[in-house]
């Protein structure tokens, strides 16, 4: 970290237009356009504002999906934006060290944090900002037609702050961007995952679980989700997060609510139960207490759309066990199993540009890929170092009859072993391990980025047997499966078996 005063070359200078060659028409031209008001030129808090609306502005361009801002007392301000990239770090030299109380200040007045709560030791916050259509049309960001008739581009910042021991602090902003979500279809995912979230909307009632750890990319998946609701206009739609994240638009009604410490989410919850409600979406299942009334609205005819945070199905199945009342397992359990319809663990990863050269893991790598994904990995084509895009993968469990029964008793290996037979079934690692097949992830990205389950040794998914039995690699097995949802949707009667079986016999032809 470069101290305060210093130059560093590997820094982004944002108030430098060759850094940031749209600086000088955001400060100049456009600031008056700008919504987050900058103050006048005399004022203390100017250079601060200046500096962190580039960041914003460089965020936008960047496509960054968070900006982490810390100040130490004895080093000065480190700021970063979190891009595909990866971390960028922005150089901030032009900021005073004995001053850092104004950037406090003028963050905190931002959010309608109330005078006199800056020195609260932590805080959540969201923070609007739009800037001028022509503007971001300028920096060449592509606009959806959708947002492309409001004369504002508008994001919002979900702010959690925090206090450190030293009189530093630390600011950390997750940028959310409707115009830059993707629909399902854009999201390129398996054709069957796709199928299967666009039937999502076809449930009339009970609970779908959306899981992952923070910045996994799961608010921006359930939102694909439910905006097909919100477009459609048919169904009530109301929202409970700390604080919400996505602003949804739509024709019917739609109702946002925002946790605060006077309104929890279980009473918010509570009381979206007497407001005629057709879909509901929790921000995150944290307690008990929200569980079961998650379920309550399950069964009383609501969709409820929950995120929960863990890694896979199997930790998911683990975490809603131990979240039930020890007193009520047995009814909650019934209660579990009657009301969920699905649960969909996403992972985040960097999809890499594929070389031409052919790779092969060694012998550690091996053990540790069939250990924990039941695959034998020799051959694979090697990634580069150049990230051209973030990728989303999917581990996705519905719940039907089988599978009812097993979270029932709940047998965790048995619900897994279940799984298993679904086609759509993959776990993340498998998921992962295709992409790395194709030269667009490397061996590395798997084991640190998702990391493996050794259930998967022990039961092998549908798509693995299959694999095995024709001789086919597991890309070659997802278009099978592909070919068989697209045939459902066509509602045509097809044999997945029959379908690996003829794409073997072409094979060669296929992928000569």
């Amino acid at each position: 970290m470069a101290l305060m005063g210093e130059v560093n070359e590997l820094e982004t200078n944002l108030l430098n237009k060759e850094d940031f060659p749209h600086i000088d028409s955001l400060l100049g031209r456009y600031k008056g356009k700008v919504s987050f008001a900058l103050p006048s030129e005399r004022d203390a808090k100017r250079p601060f504002a200046e500096l962190f609306l580039a960041v914003v502005g460089f965020a936008v361009q960047e496509g960054g999906s968070d900006i982490h801002i810390e100040f130490y007392p004895r080093w000065g301000y480190k700021i970063n934006v979190t891009t595909k990239h990866g971390d960028i770090p922005i150089n901030t030299s032009s900021l005073d060290l004995h001053d850092f109380q104004y950037f406090k200040t003028l963050l905190t007045t931002k959010h309608n944090i109330p005078t006199g709560s800056e020195d609260r030791s932590s805080w959540n916050g969201a923070l609007p900002i739009s800037f001028p259509i022509e503007w971001v049309r300028e920096m060449g960001i592509p606009i959806k037609p959708f947002f492309a008739k409001f004369p504002e581009y508008h994001i919002r910042l979900r702010t959690a702050y925090m206090r450190m021991p030293d009189g530093g602090f630390s600011f950390t902003m997750r940028l959310v961007d409707e115009n830059r979500t993707k629909n399902i279809e854009e999201m390129n995912l398996p054709y069957s995952i796709e199928y299967e979230l666009n039937n999502l909307h076809r449930i009339k009632s009970g609970m779908v679980l959306f899981c992952a750890s923070t910045g996994q990319g799961k608010s921006s998946t359930q939102y694909s989700c439910i905006v097909i609701d919100a477009m459609s206009g048919k169904r009530k739609i109301v929202t409970i997060e700390d604080p919400p994240e996505f602003i949804l638009f739509g024709r019917g009604s739609i109702v946002h609510i925002e946790v605060t410490p006077d309104l929890t989410a279980e009473r918010a919850l509570e009381q979206v139960l007497r407001m005629a409600a057709k879909v509901v979406m929790i921000g995150e299942i944290r307690t008990p207490l929200m569980l079961q009334i998650a379920l309550s609205a399950a069964a009383t005819g609501h969709l409820v759309y929950a995120t929960l945070h863990c890694d896979n199905s199997v930790e998911a199945f683990d975490r809603l066990y131990k979240l039930l009342p020890p007193e009520m397992k047995e009814a909650e359990l019934s209660m579990l199993s009657a009301q969920l319809r699905a649960i969909i663990c996403q992972r985040l990863l960097p999809l890499r540009k594929p070389t031409k050269e052919i790779g092969q893991t060694h012998i550690l790598q091996r053990k540790w890929l069939a250990l924990n994904s039941g695959v034998d990995v020799t051959n694979y084509t090697i990634a580069s170092e150049e990230i051209i895009d973030r990728q989303a993968i999917i581990e996705m469990v519905l719940v039907d009859y089988d599978l009812r029964m097993a979270i029932e008793e709940f047998d965790a290996e048995n619900i897994f072993k279940i799984a298993c037979q679904q086609p759509q079934f993959e776990t993340l690692l498998q998921q992962g391990l295709r992409y790395t097949e194709l030269g667009n992830l490397s061996i590395d990205d798997c084991e640190r980025l998702i990391g493996g389950q050794p259930i998967s040794a022990r039961h092998k998914t549908k798509r693995l047997q299959l694999s095995e039995k024709y001789n086919l690699s597991t890309n070659q097995v997802d278009d099978a499966v592909s070919e068989l949802y697209k045939l459902r949707a066509q509602n045509l009667e097809a044999d997945l078996d029959a379908i690996c079986l003829e794409l073997s016999s072409k094979k060669e032809s296929l992928y000569a």
